[in-house]
């Protein structure tokens, strides 16, 4: 019996040779493309960033000059932002707050840190232990005074879908309901059953946060707060220390504070769970008293960009929807929390049953840079203008870019930080997933007015 494949003609060698090469080289190219920081999910930690955010990094380049000094100010910002403090009955039904408790269940199957899947029981502790029979026992005034992981139990344990999956895993735990900053105005309804977290309402959003995190603040205090000047953080990541030049929190663009003459005030916790009062001065540069002009976007996305991508703002950094709400604050405008709430702020295009052709000609059309978010399911982003090829550009904070490799499998290109670029970041790459276009899923455009 012969061992060999017997070639009857050189054209046939031919073939085969340029057949072998060909898979040789595919091989070879995409093995460049999904290098050895990739894991099992197919995500792709990117060494070349700069090959694929390829467009200049500098948001006055694409539109200051054609951008009116307007004001973005809310007649009701203050309302909005303070509402945990001046709305009577803030908290509002019970039955508004046991969604999480509808949503993760043991019906579907989850994972720990450690990716071993969560026991069923787990479901049914965190019930428990969320003791929602007291809600609203407490239902007083308080204040954050460090940076806190607002939770949708109450527990640090995350909860993870596959981690063979990709967009799944890290850093997408589902418990992880946002960020709050520190110096946030918050109600407290009740104490979890161990009394190691309190549920709470911000104004953007509802959940647990450690029972060490904030601090009751009493009416003389908030009194003290809402009658002092204003002043608008213009800077990210600022250290501030007390009078004894301890450390006390680092301020970021998103957060507003009273000033009187030229010292800040913050609340810190004292042993008994109050807030006290202390003055800390801070260069005059770090801060404005007064909301910014439209004209002002440029600089403060500037200041924002590089920032890295937090799932919830775990790691006290940002997501997508989070960059945009902050980047706003300061302006006067309140935004709601997550990307599809803020999509339906002002005035709200439908995009959902377009072409991707007329979706791109309603948005050069009718954005306006700067006022304007484009929206898809999951994530959002905010126009800036077009770029010298007349391609759209916007500000966003991305997780990463989806891939598909030869066999078919989806994976993530990792970017994870707040970047300039196309809309459509990724689509020349060999490797990019085209039915995951952004243009391709926009369903709506939001005029910011």
């Amino acid at each position: 019996m012969k061992n060999f494949i017997e070639i009857k003609s050189s054209k046939s060698v031919l073939y085969l040779l340029n057949y072998f090469i060909k898979i040789f080289v595919s091989f070879l190219f995409f093995s460049g493309c999904f290098d050895q920081n990739t894991n099992k999910s197919g995500d792709t930690n990117s060494n070349n960033n700069k090959k694929i955010i390829n467009i200049k990094q500098d948001a006055s380049f694409y539109n200051e000059l054609k951008i009116k000094n307007d004001s973005l100010l809310q007649d009701d910002f203050f309302n909005r932002y303070y509402a945990p403090w001046l709305k009577k009955d803030f908290l509002g039904k019970k039955e508004e707050h046991l969604w999480p408790f509808k949503t993760y269940t043991s019906n579907k199957e989850y994972y720990g840190n450690n990716r071993v899947i969560v026991q069923n029981d787990f479901f049914e502790k965190m019930k428990n232990l969320a003791y929602f029979d007291n809600y609203k026992k407490i239902n007083k005034k308080a204040i954050t005074v460090k940076y806190s992981n607002m939770r949708a139990f109450p527990t640090d344990q995350p909860l993870f879908l596959n981690f063979n999956k990709a967009g799944e895993g890290y850093p997408f735990d589902y418990l992880q309901t946002s960020s709050v900053a520190p110096n946030k105005p918050i109600i407290v309804s009740h104490y979890s059953k161990d009394r190691r977290y309190a549920y709470v309402s911000s104004s953007f959003t509802s959940g647990w946060i450690k029972n060490t995190d904030f601090a009751f603040i009493d009416d003389k205090s908030i009194e003290i707060w809402l009658n002092n000047k204003n002043a608008f953080i213009t800077q990210d990541n600022i250290p501030i220390y007390n009078q004894y030049n301890d450390f006390i929190f680092k301020l970021r663009i998103g957060m507003i504070l009273p000033i009187k003459e030229d010292k800040i005030i913050v609340a810190n916790r004292l042993n008994n769970g109050k807030a006290e009062l202390l003055y800390s001065k801070l260069d005059p540069t770090i801060y404005s008293l007064e909301f910014l002009k439209l004209k002002m976007v440029p600089k403060i996305i500037n200041k924002l960009l590089n920032v890295k991508y937090g799932w919830g703002g775990l790691y006290e950094n940002r997501d997508c929807s989070s960059t945009i709400r902050d980047l706003f604050i300061p302006f006067g405008y309140w935004l709601p929390r997550n990307s599809s709430n803020q999509s339906q702020f002002g005035r709200v295009i439908l995009l959902e049953n377009l072409s991707i052709e007329e979706k791109i000609k309603t948005i050069k059309r009718e954005a306006i840079a700067y006022k304007t978010l484009i929206y898809k399911q999951g994530h959002i982003v905010l126009y800036i203008g077009v770029d010298k090829n007349k391609d759209i550009v916007v500000m966003q904070n991305i997780w990463g870019i989806s891939t598909v490799t030869p066999s078919g499998k989806d994976g993530r290109l990792i970017i994870g930080q707040n970047i300039i670029s196309p809309l459509n970041i990724g689509e020349d790459l060999p490797y990019f997933n085209k039915k995951k276009l952004f243009i391709k899923n926009v369903t709506r455009m939001n005029i910011l007015e």
